[in-house]
């Protein structure tokens, strides 16, 4: 499996919308962050590490009143590797092609 951080892009703008997404290939990876977003509009980097913890407020409860504590739910990324655009046209291109021959 590949995970990969996500951020949407506004030009050259982080627009601070980003997230983490899991898949077999980057055709999967392509997929999924098309479920948030266009990925062509978005920096992609490859996950090292990670992971995500929600609870679910099934009772209506008031989280302040958990015994666990949970932080934000943002993927944490690595500030030290590089984001970069990922040619999704070419892999587009390839699939499609094998797909129709």
């Amino acid at each position: 499996m590949k995970a990969y951080y996500f951020r949407l892009m506004d030009g050259k703008e982080y627009t601070g919308y980003s997230g983490m997404v899991v898949g077999q290939n980057m055709l999967d990876i392509f997929w999924q962050i098309d479920e948030y977003c266009n990925p062509h509009f978005c920096q992609i980097q490859e996950a090292m590490f990670g992971g995500y913890c929600r609870k679910d407020n099934k009772n209506n409860e008031d989280f302040e009143t958990s015994e666990y504590e949970f932080s934000d739910c943002h993927p944490i990324h690595d500030e030290s590797e590089k984001w970069y655009v990922f040619d999704w046209n070419k892999l587009l291109n390839k699939t499609f092609t094998k797909a129709l021959t």
